[in-house]
């Protein structure tokens, strides 16, 4: 690029940051749509940049301000967070000392540092909660009918947009605008519990009806069982718990539920065969994950950094993607707590869970426990498969919870309460 180009380019870098960082609520939406456009990147000095990362940039600058505002932190979420920033330290060193390439190890370091940098931001900024809600309930049901849509079109021969091929099982998984659809999954399920559950009242009725239907459609047409089996159980959860959503639960997941055995027996996607079998690890991509797992497990425990780790995201550097070794791609490890142990050793776990402990602690006696299990259980199920860990659809979470600790009225406090005693009425 000739300077002209780097000089335009950096003056609308500087004002896009501007507009964004004069009201708390553009970073917010920023940061909603961000999480669902993960496919989306530029490449700037070798590392790559979306728009969940840019909007993280973006966040750490709001919090560094001088005129920042938002609200501060407890201790109690102050340890939290201060456990995981040392997790990302220690992730930083495992990398220095083990990682075959050491850059592709820090540039997903930085990603999941700039994730947790909107995870705090959220924490401080309360008053955004609703609108990010409503917002990514909105797009999440726009998402669930583009990928029902464009997997339509793919099996119909009319375009391959937003989809990609199986390549274990044949047909096509929708991914949308998602790093892949595996990924899309896992945040469709999350987002479908949230909208069973309605925190803060924030979801509109329609789209709270529209997205409980569509969500388990959508996980169908990304071939994803265990987000499948973990959005079943999390709306089992949200019955259980949230007494105001048994009727939709019922009513919403039960046309969800039946549209999707439709679509599933319909025979139009030879995809559709591993739903079959969803606890299958004897072939098919359950046995791939499982081989890789092994031969995870086995590296990290023979080697002399059971304690540090092997370095971040560095499995796929030393190994290729067995389900398309052709292109030689980088293989993953999809299992939440054997990557933590293999990237960071025995000391990023001790660390992961005291943070997470913390977090878990303190919701369960202001009695918020309702909503943890029905999102932490399904999050934990499909993360043995697919680890989504330092993307922010993670992180959107954890910072909801960050900034609950510092909420110190309980479920009592508040009008709605049901027979379970766990919170009604608040996130």
């Amino acid at each position: 690029m000739n300077p002209f180009g780097v000089a335009l380019a950096a003056l609308v870098g500087i004002y896009f940051a501007l507009f964004i960082l004069t009201k708390p609520s553009r970073l917010a939406i920023l940061l909603v749509a961000g999480m669902f456009v993960t496919r989306l990147n530029v490449d700037v000095g070798g590392l790559n940049f979306r728009p969940e990362t840019l909007a993280g940039l973006l966040a750490g600058i709001a919090l560094l301000s001088p005129k920042r505002t938002g609200r501060s932190l407890p201790v109690s979420t102050v340890v939290s967070i201060g456990a995981v920033l040392l997790w990302l330290l220690l992730g930083a060193m495992s990398s220095v000392i083990g990682s075959p390439e050491l850059s592709k190890s820090l540039s997903v370091l930085i990603w999941c540092l700039l994730s947790v940098v909107s995870a705090v931001w959220i924490a401080r900024n309360p008053d955004q909660w609703k609108r990010m809600i409503r917002i990514g309930a909105v797009i999440a049901l726009i998402s669930s009918a583009l990928a029902v849509l464009f997997w339509a079109a793919a099996s119909a021969g009319l375009s391959k947009v937003g989809v990609q091929v199986d390549p274990t099982y044949g047909g096509y998984a929708s991914y949308v605008a998602s790093i892949e659809a595996n990924v899309l999954a896992g945040l469709l399920c999350l987002w479908g519990i949230v909208a069973a559950w309605n925190p803060l009242g924030a979801i509109n009725r329609g789209v709270q009806r529209g997205l409980v239907m569509a969500a388990p459609i959508a996980i169908l047409t990304t071939h994803t069982r265990a987000a499948l089996v973990s959005l079943i159980l999390g709306l089992c959860v949200v019955f259980v718990c949230r007494r105001s959503a048994r009727g939709l639960v019922l009513g919403a997941g039960f046309i969800g539920g039946v549209a999707s055995m439709w679509l599933l027996f319909s025979g139009g996607d030879s995809g559709f065969a591993k739903f079959g079998n969803l606890f299958d690890t004897s072939g098919g991509t359950g046995g791939l994950r499982l081989q890789l797992n092994t031969l995870a497990f086995e590296e990290w425990k023979s080697s002399d950094s059971t304690l540090l780790g092997l370095g971040w995201n560095s499995f796929g550097q030393r190994h290729v993607d067995p389900t398309r070794p052709f292109l030689n791609l980088p293989a993953y490890i999809g299992n939440l707590p054997l990557q933590l142990v293999y990237d960071g050793g025995l000391l990023a776990l001790a660390t992961v869970a005291l943070g997470a402990s913390i977090v878990v602690i303190i919701l369960v006696t202001r009695k918020r426990g309702g909503l943890v299990l029905a999102l932490a259980v399904p999050y934990l199920l499909f993360s043995l498969s697919t680890s989504v860990l330092w993307l922010f659809e993670t992180w959107f979470w954890v910072g909801l919870a960050w900034g609950l600790m510092a909420d110190g009225r309980t479920s009592e406090d508040l009008p709605g309460r049901d027979i379970t005693g766990l919170s009604e009425a608040r996130v």
